[in-house]
């Protein structure tokens, strides 16, 4: 159960981190996530906050240096299934 939390959360903060970046800025006013682009600074904080919440619950199941390892371990993963799903990845003509 705690592996879908922290699955989860770091897609949160993946989403966070992603809609407030410079480039995507743009594209967020005019998308239904307007209101995070209101606030960027208090989004970034948010999202790291989150990813400090990961590290929390990583380190109940395994010790603190361990857990910081595995953050970034799982971390991959996910990063790199958000970024295939959010660019729209198809066949250059």
């Amino acid at each position: 159960m705690i592996w879908i939390a922290v699955i989860g959360l770091l897609w949160l903060s993946c989403l966070g981190f992603y809609t407030v970046s410079e480039k995507q800025i743009i594209k967020t006013r005019t998308s239904r996530y307007a209101l995070l682009s209101v606030f960027p600074v208090l989004v970034k904080l948010t999202s790291g906050t989150i990813l400090c919440m990961v590290m929390l619950l990583l380190s109940t199941q395994f010790s603190e240096s361990i857990s910081f390892v595995s953050l970034w371990v799982l971390l991959s993963p996910v990063l790199f299934v958000f970024i295939v799903k959010m660019n729209h990845l198809g066949k250059k003509l």
